[in-house]
């Protein structure tokens, strides 16, 4: 017998009532070295649900959730930087939850997200760094048009061992 085939991934604009899952699943991704860079005991459900609403407008950038069978497996937001100077550039972040990844989630997630900030009309730039180790997001990234910009040698400090992160960009606005 063969089996149906696997639920396609939906993406939609996160709501407060994504928070706790958005936080949960990025504090099981926080607990391994490859992780993000926040230590799980930093991400805060109500932190996350504050970033939610502050993005909901649309204004300043945007806050997506990747749903699978009824779950948020995913999510990603990019966010104008604040001073006048740089509002023209927005800065992306993205996690898969734990045991979802290599499904087409994050590539689903991230093409979402970067056509959000195609349409915004005050996005010109997106931003993002990761860990120069991470070669499969870095592939990602470059698969959309993200370029190396710079390396932030021993950015990132885990117990007695660094490590580098890589500053990646790409200019949407043609």
């Amino acid at each position: 017998m063969s089996r149906p085939p696997p639920a396609p991934v939906v993406i939609r604009p996160a709501t407060a009532a994504d928070a706790v899952a958005c936080a949960a699943g990025a504090r099981q991704v926080a607990e391994t070295p490859r992780g993000i860079v926040s230590r799980p005991h930093e991400i805060r459900d109500n932190a996350v649900r504050d970033h939610i609403e502050a993005l909901a407008d649309g204004a300043r950038g945007a806050y997506l959730v990747a749903v699978l069978d009824g779950a948020v497996v995913g999510h990603a937001w990019l966010e104008r930087y604040g001073p006048e100077v740089t509002a023209h550039v927005a800065h992306l972040s993205l996690v898969v939850h734990e045991g979802f990844q290599g499904r087409g989630i994050g590539r689903a997630l991230f093409e979402a997200v970067v056509d959000r900030a195609r349409a915004h009309p005050a996005i010109e730039k997106l931003e993002l760094r990761v860990r120069a180790t991470n070669a499969r997001a870095r592939a990602l990234y470059a698969s959309v048009g993200f370029v190396d910009e710079g390396v932030f040698r021993r950015r990132i400090k885990l117990g007695d061992t660094y490590l580098d992160d890589v500053s990646m960009a790409l200019w949407v606005d043609g």
